[in-house]
């Protein structure tokens, strides 16, 4: 599937089960975990991506500015 026929990220992420489950009450809306819904070797192989990019950019290596941001502004715990 070509990337550029999703209108929008949460698009794509509905489409590999990466959406948080929604429960509405009273016109609040809250989110729960995320599906488990979707393609599940499509969602353990992003995750384990991330997991790899995230590494490399702990260790000090080239990553692109997106995630250098993303991790200082959320360090991960390990």
């Amino acid at each position: 599937m070509n990337a550029r026929g999703f209108a929008t990220a949460p698009h794509f992420a509905a489409w590999t089960g990466l959406t948080p489950r929604a429960q509405s009450s009273g016109g609040k809306e809250r989110f729960g975990a995320v599906s488990k819904r979707g393609n599940r070797q499509l969602r353990t192989l992003l995750i384990l991506g991330a997991t790899s990019i995230i590494k490399l950019g702990k260790r000090g290596l080239k990553v692109p500015l997106w995630i250098r941001i993303m991790l200082q502004r959320r360090p991960s715990s390990s």
